[in-house]
């Protein structure tokens, strides 16, 4: 019989952080977490600079108090390269005949309606993190 692992998907909002202070108040198991790092370009993250001072000072609050070491993820090329908002964004996919873009226009801002950027930079990169269901 194979045994659980129980992951945090952790955003450092203030809902991911109060469900960890919950599992630690509630006593539940709690074996890896995870977080989707999104990149604007090669170098320069998403997240403004006090937002990345936050993340840091958060991971080494949960390394002290859960002994956990917070795993980065980010979403990958299939050379192992960072995808970046970037990249992304000036990507022309291929268009279905009919629609409303033009042919060889880039993707650019996302929609409210079809947001490409949260399943390619954050979520397909966690649901194939090993493990995490």
């Amino acid at each position: 019989m194979p045994t659980e692992e129980y992951v945090l998907s952790l955003s450092y909002g203030k809902d991911s952080m109060a469900c960890l202070r919950a599992i630690e108040l509630l006593g539940w198991p709690l074996h890896r977490i995870v977080t989707a790092d999104v990149w604007a370009t090669d170098t320069i993250p998403a997240d403004p600079p006090p937002m990345v001072e936050f993340k840091q000072y958060a991971d080494d609050e949960i390394k002290r108090r859960w002994g956990i070491e917070v795993e980065h993820i980010c979403a990958r090329n299939a050379d192992g390269t960072k995808r970046t908002y970037e990249q992304l964004f000036y990507h022309v996919p291929n268009r279905k005949p009919g629609g409303k873009f033009t042919g060889g226009s880039p993707a650019g801002f996302p929609y409210q309606k079809g947001a490409w950027c949260n399943d390619r930079l954050k979520t397909n990169p966690l649901d194939n993190a090993g493990g995490v269901r």
